[in-house]
Formats: C-alpha cells, sequence, structure tokens
C-alpha cells in the first residue's frame, strides 16, 4: 500500500498555503491525502484544484457543507477511490491499491464541536459499520 496522510490546513484559501501543500504532497510521495478544515467556499474551488491537484482526482464536502471541511485527493494511476457517503461530517469511501489489489473502506472524519451535533456523525459511522465488509479504518479530527 502506498502512503496516504491528513493534514489539517487551518485555512486553504491563500496561494502561499496552496504551494506548500503541493510542495508536502510532491516531496512526501503521498498517493492518497486528505485536508481537513480548509475553509475554501464553493466559488473559489475551481482556481483551488486547479492550482493544487494537476494530475490527482478529488471529492470533497462542499455539496454539504459551504466551508468545504473536507477534501480528499488521490493519484488516480494508484488509487480507484469509490465514495460511498458524503455528509457534513465524513467522507466515506472504498479504496482499492492497484498494484496490489488490496481493498480498504475509510471514513474520514472532521467533526463538529458541539456534541449535539456530533450525534449525527456517529449515526452515520454506525450505518457505515453494518455493511463494511473489508478492512476498514476511521481517520480526522
Amino acid at each position: 500500500m502506498d502512503k496516504m496522510g491528513f493534514w489539517n490546513t487551518r485555512g486553504l484559501n491563500r496561494p502561499d498555503k496552496q504551494r506548500k501543500v503541493m510542495l508536502f504532497l510532491h516531496n512526501s510521495k503521498v498517493s492518497l491525502f486528505v485536508l481537513l478544515e480548509t475553509k475554501i467556499k464553493r466559488d473559489k474551488a475551481p482556481k483551488a484544484t486547479l492550482n493544487l491537484y494537476e494530475g490527482w482526482s478529488f471529492t470533497t464536502n462542499l455539496s454539504m457543507h459551504l466551508g468545504g471541511r473536507i477534501w480528499v485527493v488521490w493519484k488516480p494511476v494508484v488509487f480507484d477511490v469509490n465514495i460511498n457517503m458524503i455528509t457534513k461530517q465524513l467522507i466515506h469511501c472504498k479504496v482499492h491499491h492497484k498494484r496490489d489489489s488490496q481493498k480498504i473502506s475509510i471514513i474520514f472524519v472532521y467533526g463538529f464541536n458541539d456534541q449535539g451535533l456530533r450525534r449525527s456523525l456517529w449515526e452515520s459511522i454506525g450505518r457505515i459499520h453494518s455493511f463494511v465488509q473489508e478492512p476498514w479504518a476511521i481517520m480526522g479530527d
């Protein structure tokens, strides 16, 4: 399995922060990476994706949360990533490593601070758990 990584960016709108992320992706040689707390709004997302992820595939939870809390990026030559669920607090996907055919189900989380609001996160995780057959992991903040 190739390298995977996480970064809570605490904002990704500034070009200098975008350059830092690209430099990190290049130097660390990760093939799947998750950015949390990007704070990139829908109207700014197309430009940010062009700056950051040329040659990469990506998905976000912008459709569920205006602040783009979770961005998942991957090299499509290394991984097939099938998105199963996107909520305000998680992205669930099945990741297939092309070279060695390993499969894993991963839930990428950026939970709300409020305990009451996190209840729906735990309910979603419970639903996902009930149908996952392969090895799985929960990663995030």
